[in-house]
């Protein structure tokens, strides 16, 4: 749902027809045009309505019918979807002047803290300490997910699990996983959608390592990160 509204918040109102609109609509499951229409018409009252062009009207208008909707999972299918419905992605803490504390990400995270918070702690089972860092080549803070353990002979080694970052009302983790660990990970019970994403993961060129790149705004896939986890522990 959040993705959703996130398609109109980021319409160009004055330049698309509403038959786009439309189109999010029924791809959400939203079928009568007719109940679009009548909420339209109980909005007119509202101050300061009419002041606007008739585009940013109805977009108000559906804009406001999503909200009363039950909440349903909506994913962009591919980059022309994207960039049709022109929608972007955008990731916060940028500024290297202000620590990413727990209340500003909360903040930027919105409803997906809940997830977040859940996701940290859990950590703990893992052994993995996150270290925030601010990135002048990313421009931006992340966070580096580091297992740490002492070998036999007294050796302090560590090794970086995942990347941790901060977007407009969601997070990713990046996972890393060498090429050559392809075969056993596809042999991981983490379930079929991180199984596909497995097999779709392409090296990245001279880097003998494919990326798995996880945008989180709920607990659904957190049973299978936590099994990539301790494989990624695992890998020497």
């Amino acid at each position: 749902m959040l993705r959703l509204i996130r398609c109109f918040e980021c319409f160009s109102v004055y330049e698309k027809p509403d038959c786009l609109i439309f189109c999010v609509f029924l791809r959400a499951g939203v079928v009568e045009w007719s109940k679009a229409l009548d909420l339209r018409s109980s909005f007119e009252g509202i101050r300061g309505f009419n002041s606007h062009p008739p585009h940013y009207n109805f977009y108000r208008c559906c804009l406001f019918y999503l909200r009363l909707l039950p909440l349903k999972a909506y994913t962009i299918q591919n980059s022309e979807e994207r960039g049709l419905l022109n929608v972007t992605e955008q990731q916060l803490l940028r500024d290297s002047n202000i620590e990413p504390t727990s209340d500003i990400i909360a903040k930027g995270l919105g409803t997906a803290n809940g997830a977040y918070l859940q996701f940290t702690e859990n950590l703990k089972n893992h052994d993995i300490q996150v270290d925030w860092r601010y990135y002048k080549d990313g421009a931006s803070w992340l966070g580096k997910a580091l297992y740490k353990w002492t070998t036999a002979r007294g050796t302090e080694k560590e090794i970086t699990v995942f990347w941790l970052s901060i977007w407009d009302g969601f997070f990713k983790v990046s996972i890393f996983v060498p090429e050559k660990a392809r075969a056993d990970a596809l042999s991981l019970s983490a379930g079929d959608e991180i199984k596909k994403m497995i097999e779709d993961a392409k090296q990245m060129g001279k880097l003998k390592f494919f990326p798995l790149v996880f945008d989180l705004r709920s607990t659904e896939l957190f049973d299978g990160i936590d099994t990539l986890i301790e494989f990624k522990k695992n890998i020497k």
